[in-house]
């Protein structure tokens, strides 16, 4: 399938144009052409409507995604149809990229070719979901994730890869509405391949993949394009099953991974302030967070929560 240029809309006020769906795209020279090309004949037989778009630069791969399945719900046809397959977009260098709450997150800006490709890899999946499924979305795809590149790194609930106790990247979840019943959901991926020269003040520690002392990433081997292309085929598998299966299915191997069960931790509101502290106990049936306190087991859905630190 031959690659062709995005056509997303740009980010302003007025945008309509709609991109198409069903092919993978982009003239723009980029060593991601290849991975893409080799994603697309992977997957696209068992994942009808895959769509994946290059862009060398943009502000976030969430923005951009949610304006194009706008522009796709504007033309009027059923939800079902003109947002039935899941749509990857991958950007080269992200200006304006967020996490949870609105926190800044930028990935190789000012970077160009190899020397962004070294540095972070940020990308975005638009698939459509059952509404029940919402809930515990980002542990299975922090999951997916961490499966996908190294047995050493950890999950900290709901959305963080860590790795030796710094952040090695984070998912955002983003949702539309859908039909009845379903929500559509575009989820955000940043990961560090090296730790960013600065942090935010009161930014967590952080790393990236070449500090893994073993594997395939290890030492500074990882490139933005071939971790794209090793991470996307057990995301979209992962969710496939999540779809059929729920939570239950990935709670086994997110418990094996949690960074904070048995620790203290704190859990705090928006502006950083502490709402109480107790010892993490994994997460439930649901994929709720939970944290035994001096007043008893208290539960957390990810969408009640703004961030949990250890003590």
């Amino acid at each position: 399938m031959p690659l062709r240029r995005a056509e997303l809309p740009r980010h302003h006020a007025g945008a309509q144009a709609a991109p198409r769906r069903g092919r993978a795209l982009s003239e723009v020279p980029s060593s991601f052409a290849g991975a893409a090309e080799s994603l697309w004949l992977a997957l696209a037989a068992d994942w009808p409507g895959l769509s994946l778009d290059i862009l060398p630069e943009a502000d976030s791969s969430n923005t951009r995604l949610l304006e194009a399945a706008r522009a796709l719900r504007a033309t009027g046809a059923a939800p079902a149809e003109t947002l039935a397959g899941p749509h990857l977009l991958v950007v080269e260098r992200q200006t304006a990229g967020r996490g949870r709450q609105g926190r800044p997150w930028q990935a190789a800006a000012g970077l160009d070719g190899e020397a962004a490709h070294r540095q972070a890899l940020s990308f975005s999946l638009g698939l459509r979901l059952p509404e029940a499924r919402l809930g515990a979305l980002a542990p299975v795809v922090g999951l997916a994730v961490a499966e996908a590149l190294h047995p050493a790194l950890r999950l900290k609930w709901p959305n963080d890869l860590w790795l030796d106790g710094a952040k090695l990247g984070g998912v955002l979840i983003e949702t539309l509405p859908a039909d009845a019943g379903w929500r559509y959901a575009v989820i955000g991926i940043g990961l560090n391949l090296r730790a960013p020269a600065a942090l935010p003040e009161g930014a967590w520690p952080a790393i990236g993949l070449d500090a893994l002392p073993e594997g395939r990433w290890a030492g500074g081997a990882a490139r933005a394009p071939a971790v794209w292309a090793a991470l996307v085929p057990g995301l979209l598998a992962a969710l496939r099953r999540f779809i059929a299966e729920g939570w239950p299915a990935f709670a086994p191997a997110w418990a094996a991974r949690d960074a904070l069960r048995g620790q203290t931790v704190r859990v705090l509101d928006g502006l950083g302030r502490e709402q109480l502290r107790g010892v993490a106990a994994g997460l439930d049936g649901q994929g709720v967070f939970l944290v035994h306190t001096a007043a008893g087991l208290q539960a957390f859905p990810s969408a009640e929560i703004v961030s949990v630190r250890p003590c």
